[in-house]
């Protein structure tokens, strides 16, 4: 399938030409989409490639995993021609699934991460053992705040420094490209909850201090006002036409 362009280029689609597969029409093993120009030949880039491993020793591309699945190859094309302007950006409600975003990305900082390596095992965690064993045998407020207060105090520092390195992302600046707006108020709320998350904690140790400590007496009772004695009954009298009993 051959489909024009706006610039006057064109996407080419259809299954793998090799290697030879015995899958039947309308159901193939993969998909490829190459964009190319007919008066500019160094236009030339494969938008799509989710055919099987050729067997040449290069890496399969991210988009293997689909397979012939319709929805990936759309959802691929419809991101690229945004990129180059020459699609409507897709409606945000409808976005493009994280999956699909982050596979793209990925494949686009392959060779930027080959030159600034990450750390790929997680960051080793604080050892925590002893505040959980102290805080098994706690049986006072006063106890358990000291582990909070102590714990709160030796983790801020190492909480401040992630959140300083969640700033610096939200003030990036790059010469082409831009957090949008969103994204950076995201990046700085988020810095900001890690900051205060200590803080939080500290309140709510407060809390429990005051309730032990300075408790918040309860309002008096209003004094009860003594019920009035009702009025001595009236002395029996008889009926009319009636003489007394005798």
């Amino acid at each position: 399938m051959r489909v024009s362009l706006p610039d006057d280029s064109h996407l080419s689609i259809g299954p793998p030409q090799e290697p030879a597969s015995d899958r039947p029409p309308g159901d193939p093993e993969g998909w490829i989409v190459t964009r190319e120009h007919p008066d500019d030949q160094a236009l030339f880039e494969v938008v799509y490639d989710s055919g099987p491993a050729t067997g040449s020793g290069a890496p399969d591309r991210l988009e293997a995993v689909h397979g012939g699945s319709i929805p990936p190859l759309i959802q691929a094309i419809d991101l690229r021609l945004a990129q180059l302007g020459l699609l409507d950006a897709p409606d945000r409600s409808a976005a493009t699934p994280p999956r699909v975003l982050r596979g793209c990305a990925r494949r686009d900082a392959e060779a930027f991460l080959a030159e600034h390596p990450l750390p790929q095992e997680p960051l080793p965690l604080p050892g925590l053992t002893p505040f959980l064993s102290a805080l098994a045998a706690a049986e006072t407020p006063a106890e358990v705040s000291a582990i909070t207060h102590h714990l709160a105090r030796i983790t801020e520092p190492v909480l401040d420094h992630i959140a300083r390195h969640i700033v610096g992302i939200a003030l990036w600046r790059g010469q082409e490209h831009r957090h949008t707006p969103q994204a950076q108020r995201l990046l700085r709320e988020a810095a900001q909850s890690i900051r205060t998350a200590m803080v939080t904690v500290a309140e709510a140790d407060l809390e429990n201090l005051r309730a032990e400590y300075a408790p918040v007496p309860a309002p008096p009772s209003a004094a009860r006002k003594p019920t009035p004695s009702l009025p001595p009954a009236p002395p029996s009298s008889s009926r009319p036409g009636t003489s007394p009993s005798r």
